[in-house]
């Protein structure tokens, strides 16, 4: 169809009323809308993201991968597999929402959602390395996080593998180090066997990670050991 033809048929519908004129506002209108569900909803992927990112650094299980296959099962095991399916819905409510424009549209359906992950991940991987879940984590121990925030930081939505445990070493002997955290004192065993992935040196303060097998209560016997840096000043929320 040539534009003249094009033209003609479409005032033809028009003079028919098969056509409706919309004013300017309209299109505004629903520009505006769609930019905001847009931003809303890459806000909260961010975020999302980002959260889980800290609380694994928080609770430890960030690390656990550095022992190896067992590791990467208790890893496995402490993610908030709901929420990530959840944040997957999200994904795709973003992919449609980003279709509506034209620079997204022509593009593969694949390569626009690895387009969307890859942000999303980028970006809240770069939320982490502000101190935004620091004073977030702080308000939410004080109390002054409105609902649904309130208690995410105290009680996070992350299992724990029942092999892995985090605490500050506090004395070290031959063959064992003891460390403490907000549950008590631990006496950890240390063996040739014993995974050290950055090396055998502990010194009292040190913030360590440990899988093992409890030999009996309050003793673990490690199959790895490391130290970590603590979140924060408070090591927030595992040490509070």
């Amino acid at each position: 169809m040539n534009p003249e033809s094009l033209k003609d048929t479409i005032m033809k519908g028009i003079h028919e009323g098969r056509v409706q004129m919309r004013p300017r506002w309209h299109f505004v209108l629903l520009s505006s809308l769609l930019f905001v569900g847009v931003l809303v909803v890459c806000i909260t992927l961010v975020y999302a993201v980002s959260l889980i990112v800290y609380l694994l650094h928080a609770n430890g299980e960030w690390f656990a991968p550095s022992f190896g296959l067992r590791g990467w099962f208790s890893f496995l095991y402490s993610l908030p597999w709901m929420l990530m399916v959840l944040l997957a819905l999200f994904v795709l409510i973003l992919e449609i929402l980003v279709r509506q424009y034209a620079f997204v549209y022509k593009k593969p359906l694949i390569t626009s959602v690895l387009g969307i992950v890859g942000i999303v991940l980028v970006g809240g991987f770069l939320i982490t390395l502000t101190p935004l879940h620091n004073r977030m984590a702080h308000f939410d121990h004080d109390g002054m996080l409105p609902p649904p925030l309130n208690g995410l930081y105290r009680q996070p939505p992350l299992g724990r593998s029942p092999d892995l445990y985090r605490g500050m070493i506090v004395a070290i002997t031959s063959g064992q180090v003891v460390a403490i955290n907000r549950e008590g004192t631990t006496t950890i065993l240390i063996d040739p066997r014993t995974r050290l992935p950055y090396g055998s040196t502990f010194d009292s303060g040190d913030l360590v990670i440990v899988i093992g097998d409890y030999v009996a209560t309050g003793t673990l016997h490690a199959f790895g050991i490391r130290t970590v840096e603590p979140v924060n000043d408070d090591d927030v929320p595992s040490m509070k």
